[in-house]
């Protein structure tokens, strides 16, 4: 099998399936707003009915998480920088997805009057979100800066190679889960295949010191797996630390990539200094 063809079918495949994604994310919030008007009647607790139907906005981001994963791999091929970011996005609707599950607790709560633990979470759950996509959105510049265009380019063979294993991993995972365990959650899913990513990325990082990559670059891709490490903690449990962890993982990556900007900004200053020097040098040579 042609590697590119994997590549390309992929691409295809995510966006054929885009549109099914998220009608089955509808369809499921549908069926889960019919099943909770038999057990609080919308008629007569009207108030109630709507704070569940916020806190089943966790059943359609699911499936949604689902399609950004396809999405995860697809990029892969890409840049290491795309896939990274698409990482780090996937934190984000976790986040958002664990804020609408425990809603109805919240509410509780703060109708209440109690600042309780449910509340304290979801402060901290929300200057995450806040945070992290701050970072995301400042890691996307970078990452588009003609500084780096070089480096989203370099490495592409080894993306390819790193995404087949990423769908191997990712179909190996799915037959464990409905073969073996005879059960599927999406949460598990992502969790062991996010982590799978992260330990790929790390062989071949490994394999990189082969090839006499250059400082900078290292550096960088060693944060990066670093940065993942600690950005994956709320897929595994929802509390204050996991959130505080996740933001210095982004942080982490984020400063890595900045560093990698500075790193390879002079090189780009310096060709093009090189190359004036050389068009004098022929220009005083013809007079």
């Amino acid at each position: 099998m042609n590697i590119h063809t994997l590549a390309e079918g992929l691409e295809w495949l995510e966006h054929k399936t885009k549109p099914l994604f998220v009608g089955a994310a509808l369809l499921a919030y549908a069926v889960s707003l019919v099943v909770l008007a038999t057990q609080i009647n919308p008629v007569t607790h009207l108030e109630d009915y709507l704070v569940g139907a916020l806190g089943n906005l966790a059943i359609p981001f699911g499936i949604i998480l689902l399609q950004e994963m396809l999405e995860l791999i697809t990029s892969i091929s890409d840049s290491t920088l795309v896939s990274a970011r698409r990482q780090f996005e996937i934190v984000v609707l976790v986040l958002v997805r664990s804020f609408f599950k425990k809603f109805d607790k919240v509410n509780e709560m703060v109708i209440a009057g109690e600042f309780g633990s449910y509340v304290r979470e979801a402060t901290v759950k929300v200057v995450a979100i806040v945070i992290i996509v701050a970072l995301i959105l400042y890691f996307r510049n970078l990452a588009r800066t003609h500084s780096m265009r070089d480096y989203a380019q370099e490495g592409l063979k080894a993306n390819l190679w790193k995404q087949l294993l990423a769908v191997i991993l990712s179909v190996v995972v799915l037959l464990d889960m409905i073969l073996i365990m005879s059960e599927f959650d999406e949460i598990v899913f992502i969790r062991i295949v996010f982590t799978g990513l992260i330990i790929i990325d790390a062989i071949f990082l490994i394999l990189a010191i082969l090839k006499d990559s250059s400082f900078s670059s290292l550096a960088f891709e060693s944060g990066l797996v670093i940065g993942l490490i600690f950005a994956r903690f709320p897929l595994f449990s929802s509390n204050t630390l996991s959130y505080a962890l996740s933001i210095v993982g982004v942080a982490f990556a984020t400063l890595s990539l900045y560093l990698l900007y500075l790193a390879r900004r002079p090189e780009k200053k310096k060709k093009k200094k090189d190359v004036e020097d050389v068009e004098d040098v022929e220009m005083e040579t013809a007079v």
